[in-house]
């Protein structure tokens, strides 16, 4: 297996697994090669550890969760602002069904 298709399969199975407890032994075993061997691709290839990028991947999901959990709560509360906007203007003139 070459380089990049060792890194490729090591990215998506740190994707497919980000949720548990990611091991260097663990993603090694998963293309086959030794944890030392991995540990060196990733320095060399990603300029970081196999566990720094790991942490890397979990900060970026937590914060894309985080910033989709934000967006739905201000566009809750504008959609509700808006429609107590709208019944206080139809209240004041007279339009209430």
């Amino acid at each position: 297996m070459e380089t990049k298709e060792i890194l490729d399969d090591i990215v998506v199975y740190i994707k497919e697994n980000i949720g548990g407890r990611l091991t260097v032994g663990e993603l090694a075993a998963a293309v086959y090669i030794s944890p030392a061997q991995l540990q060196r691709l990733f320095r060399v290839e990603f300029h970081m550890t196999v566990a720094e990028y790991v942490r890397l991947c979990k900060l970026k999901k937590h914060s894309f969760f985080y910033a989709k959990q934000t967006a739905k709560y201000v566009i809750s509360h504008m959609m509700s602002a808006l429609n107590m906007n709208l019944l206080l203007y139809e209240a004041l003139n007279g339009n209430m069904a």
